[in-house]
């Protein structure tokens, strides 16, 4: 009887632990006041800052020369230390924007040559010249802030003019900062699809591979009979906004591959001559090199084959190059000097050249936002 009267008192709850937790819960629960927490604003966005416009210089597509350079920005030193200085300025660090230059400090130059520079908020040039395949190399190195500081100049600015200059006298008629060998298209040649001011001027797809510069300042190729008819061409070069082209070769790299032919219609490739190359490294950024002869008795007074022309810009990191005209028409003109020796002693007329001018104080120009 005990044990059942407490299992029955157990059952019913009258001295659970449970039950009087139970209870006490639901006492507190109408006696005690809970403060609940305020609501939190929800912070308002911050808003984010609208982006200052940023604008280069350029220089009209039609204009006959680039903007006038600064006299104060020309240098030139037989030390290198003093470049390498130069170049931590902010302003410079600001126009290389990050790029990897080719020239630096530990280059060994070729004898008693100094290193030759330009700077101005639009361009930055260096040239110097080292021992390349037993040949004095003439190496620039440009950069520039808009594509339009690439461009072309034809004698007496119209087409099958007979006025040839010297790459000095067009120098100085275009105020370029570097002036540089064309393809001498007006030489008896029927070569490639030319373009100028964007107009086709000569339609010869199956003689040389082409090279067109667009408006973007990019180098562009075409090869040897890629084209069979004119209008593609011109749609290519409408597409691609090409502003002028170059008719020569071969085509050395493009887009960081070695493409140079072992045969080839001009330039007497395995033969050797003063040679003339232009390279892109990047966007905006270029190297331009003549390979000639030194002067007789000295170790260096020999000349180059097309070979060793392409594998000096292939070493210096060109992702797109292409062959000009060679021979005396192999020449560098910086700040209205030349500076490379010239194949038979003597500075050639030519129908044309390539060259980079300064912008400054050109138009305005908004890249961003």
């Amino acid at each position: 009887m005990m044990n059942l009267n407490l299992q029955k008192r157990t059952m019913s709850g009258q001295d659970s632990p449970l039950n009087g937790e139970k209870a006490g819960q639901k006492e507190a629960e109408f006696t005690t006041d809970v403060e609940k927490p305020a609501p939190t604003a929800t912070p308002a966005p911050t808003p984010e800052p609208t982006p200052e416009p940023v604008f280069v210089y350029t220089i009209p597509e039609n204009a006959l020369s680039g903007m006038e350079p600064d006299p104060e920005g020309y240098h030139e030193s037989m030390e290198a230390a003093e470049l390498a200085a130069f170049l931590q300025r902010e302003e410079v660090q600001t126009l290389v924007d990050g790029r990897k230059l080719v020239w630096n400090a530990d280059i060994e130059r070729y004898p008693e040559t100094p290193v030759r520079w330009y700077f101005d908020e639009t361009i930055l040039c260096i040239v110097w010249q080292e021992v390349e395949a037993q040949t004095v190399g003439t190496f620039s190195e440009v950069i520039i802030a808009d594509g339009s500081q690439l461009r072309r100049k034809i004698s007496a600015d119209e087409l099958w003019s007979f006025a040839f200059e010297t790459t000095s006298q067009f120098a100085a008629d275009t105020n370029a900062v570097l002036a540089f060998g064309g393809d001498f298209y007006y030489h008896g040649r029927a070569c490639g699809v030319g373009f100028y001011q964007r107009e086709l001027y000569r339609f010869e797809p199956v003689t040389c591979d082409t090279c067109y510069i667009t408006g973007e300042g990019e180098l562009l190729f075409s090869y040897r009979r890629q084209f069979t008819d004119q209008s593609e061409a011109e749609a290519f070069a409408k597409e691609n906004n090409v502003l002028f082209s170059l008719g020569f070769g071969p085509v050395l790299i493009d887009d960081g591959v070695d493409v140079t032919p072992e045969e080839y219609p001009w330039g007497e490739v395995n033969d050797t001559y003063a040679r003339s190359a232009l390279g892109e490294l990047e966007p905006l950024h270029y190297l331009t090199m003549n390979m000639n002869c030194a002067e007789p008795g000295t170790p260096y007074y020999n000349l180059a084959t097309l070979r060793q022309a392409a594998d000096a810009m292939v070493a210096r990191g060109c992702r797109k190059a292409y062959a000009l005209d060679g021979g005396q028409t192999a020449t560098t003109v910086f700040g209205g000097s030349l500076i490379n020796p010239v194949q038979f002693g003597w500075e050639k007329e030519i129908s044309d050249i390539i060259y980079f001018a300064s912008a400054r104080g050109g138009e305005r120009k908004m890249i961003s936002p």
